[in-house]
């Protein structure tokens, strides 16, 4: 960790590996035991903070409150938000799991050799993670919709070492509708150079999917 001149910043030693390129079933798993693996092992934050799936940090205005995509996003958190209301395991959370915060090895690239990027990790409601991950690596070629499939085997690899509670189970489809709120929330309050629909449409695919 170097400090200086008001400045932060954690310095490693080079990591070896490569971002992972479009997901397939068996990456998808081992990308759900990777995070459940995260969940188990970090069990506290040297500098605990709010990051942007807090609630505080998810209601504050965008400035484009009256922008259509905006009011979709806050239907959904609203529809998500009953999982706030259940005592869900909670823990540190890493916030942001997806392609571009994964290294995988050169020489194997379903195994994940690294993650990166822990300024978003808080303390949330596990299963939100869960959903943020299903949102980045459960797309289809398009990118804009949810592929069951691999959807499916996140989950799987998750439950491999950390098994769902049944209320967890039941309460992932809202973990689903307030994270994919809060991405769009969070492209409009950032102005990321990233198409908020695309969320949206992903959402839209998991609530179309039969059950």
């Amino acid at each position: 960790m170097y400090e200086g001149d008001g400045l932060s910043a954690v310095v490693s030693p080079r990591l070896e590996g490569e971002h992972p390129a479009a997901a397939d079933e068996a990456f998808a798993v081992e990308v759900g035991r990777t995070l459940a693996t995260f969940h188990t092992a970090v069990t506290r934050l040297p500098h605990p903070r709010r990051a942007w799936l807090d609630p505080t940090a998810v209601d504050r205005p965008t400035q484009s409150e009256d922008d259509p995509v905006v009011r979709a996003a806050r239907r959904l958190v609203a529809r998500g938000r009953a999982l706030f209301a259940r005592p869900l395991p909670r823990g540190i959370i890493h916030g942001d799991l997806w392609a571009a915060n994964m290294l995988v090895a050169r020489n194997d690239p379903r195994r994940i050799a690294a993650i990166l990027d822990l300024e978003e990790a808080e303390t949330n409601p596990l299963v939100l993670d869960l959903a943020r991950t299903m949102l980045s690596v459960g797309t289809d070629q398009s990118g804009r919709r949810l592929d069951g499939a691999l959807v499916a085997a996140a989950a799987q690899g998750y439950s491999s070492v950390r098994p769902l509670t049944a209320d967890e189970t039941r309460h992932l489809p809202h973990a689903i509708r307030y994270v994919g709120g809060a991405l769009v929330l969070w492209v409009k309050r950032t102005g990321a150079a990233i198409d908020p629909g695309v969320f949206l449409d992903r959402v839209e695919s998991a609530e179309s999917r039969p059950r």
